[in-house]
């Protein structure tokens, strides 16, 4: 779906055959109703087509997208560390970008496939105001259990991790399920976003929910029809946190997701954005 059908798409869920399940709501109260939810995208890349934070901003407003916790793509696809240095100057120097963007500081293996040590990645989070950390285990050949001293780092700090094996399909699974189970057992404490899985992987995500509470999906991707309300009525509603990986994915329709979800209002707004900005809040550095 493209950005300038948005609006026009809901509204045709609205006027047309699903007119009888959904709320009988004008096209002009659509945007008013995302704006009280206030979402807030707990996966953004900072990259082509996003040339400038103002890009980023741009793109939260045609969405009614409040907030947005950003990673830069030169951390994924080159293993760049500076990436996170070149996002957090911009965010500052943003005027008012700097209330609504922040950083998801990338965990990047220096040259030779060293990991940076505990004190090092928290040094530069604490520094630029990060308080979320990143990894990609898959796109920088390492398992989570090679992160032991930055994990129980982020666990004492209350620092959630946002867990990326990168854009998958059904029957190319990269995601190490059993990995995430042992970050899950070994640090109780540590909240563990996973980022947009492939879909019909219902028995894995299950799993890891009946296991913790502190475990989280961010389902930019997943699409199987009333997902997002089965999880949250077997879970609760914080085992959700809204992501549309944009650029690469449209944000269409996991708000589309969140908005027909048949959920409450609170629950809708916990998933959307109070679930993410509550763990941004405990995070201690």
């Amino acid at each position: 779906m493209r950005r300038r059908t948005f609006h026009a798409a809901l509204g045709a869920l609205i006027s047309g055959p699903l007119a009888v399940q959904a709320p009988a709501q004008s096209n002009a109260r659509k945007p008013a109703l995302v704006e009280r939810l206030e979402f807030f995208d707990g996966d953004v890349i900072f990259g082509p087509p996003f040339t400038s934070v103002q890009d980023v901003v741009r793109e939260l407003d045609h969405y009614r997208i409040k907030e947005a916790l950003l990673f830069h793509q030169a951390c994924r696809d080159k293993a760049d560390a500076q990436g996170n240095l070149d996002l957090a100057r911009q965010i500052q120097k943003s005027g008012s970008g700097r209330k609504r963007l922040h950083v998801a500081w990338c965990i990047v293996p220096h040259a030779g496939g060293r990991l940076p040590s505990a004190p090092e990645a928290l040094a530069g989070m604490r520094e630029h105001g990060a308080r979320a950390a990143r990894v990609f285990p898959s796109n920088h050949g390492y398992r989570l259990d090679g992160l032991k001293e930055i994990l129980g780092a982020l666990e004492e700090r209350k620092v959630p991790l946002l867990v990326d094996y990168g854009i998958t399909f059904p029957h190319n699974d990269r995601t190490d399920w059993e990995e995430v189970e042992w970050a899950l057992r070994s640090y109780p404490g540590l909240h563990i976003i996973l980022c947009h899985p492939p879909s019909r992987k219902n028995i894995q995500i299950f799993r890891m929910m009946e296991l913790s509470r502190q475990f989280h999906l961010s389902p930019a991707g997943f699409r199987i029809h009333q997902e997002v309300h089965a999880m949250t009525r077997l879970f609760g509603p914080q085992a959700v946190v809204f992501g549309s990986h944009s650029p690469f994915v449209t944000a269409a329709a996991p708000i589309a997701e969140v908005i027909y979800s048949g959920l409450d209002a609170r629950e809708q707004k916990q998933i959307a954005g109070d679930t993410l900005r509550g763990l941004l809040r405990e995070a201690r550095l």
